[in-house]
């Protein structure tokens, strides 16, 4: 059972990001939430860091500044490159449609934040391809 679960998270928590951006046309960034374990819904404290019910798995103020600065300055402005705060240190995040290009939100082994440009795995978009093909067949 554990061995079909991973290979239907793709199908339901990972592919479908990409069909929206596909279907955004080029209008759109990506970004990849991976600090360890970084399980579905682990990201939700990140989102709103004044919520003080919440225990962040990686409690790092820069960390978290990134992470939430990034998606408001896409609800204030459009754009995650129009910073509201000028100490914002996320790089410049390209559309996705450029190289399949992805933010990706991590850390390191000693408890720094890592964050910067990675261009989509093709045999992760290869996979999606094939769910895609399927969705007549699953509902998806």
């Amino acid at each position: 059972m554990k061995a079909v679960t991973k290979r239907l998270i793709p199908a339901i928590f990972i592919c479908p990001t990409y069909y929206l951006l596909k279907a955004f046309n080029g209008k759109s960034w990506k970004g990849e939430f991976a600090v360890p374990q970084a399980y579905h819904g682990d990201d939700l404290q990140y989102y709103f860091p004044s919520i003080k019910s919440y225990s962040p798995l990686f409690n790092n103020t820069d960390f978290i500044k990134s992470f939430s600065q990034s998606f408001l300055d896409v609800i204030l402005s459009l754009n995650p490159n129009t910073q509201f705060d000028p100490t914002n240190p996320t790089p410049a995040w390209n559309h996705w449609s450029s190289n399949n290009t992805e933010m990706r939100f991590n850390k390191t082994s000693a408890n720094e934040p890592d964050i910067w440009a990675i261009s989509t795995d093709a045999g992760l978009l290869e996979r999606c391809a094939f769910w895609h093909s399927m969705a007549a067949f699953m509902g998806q």
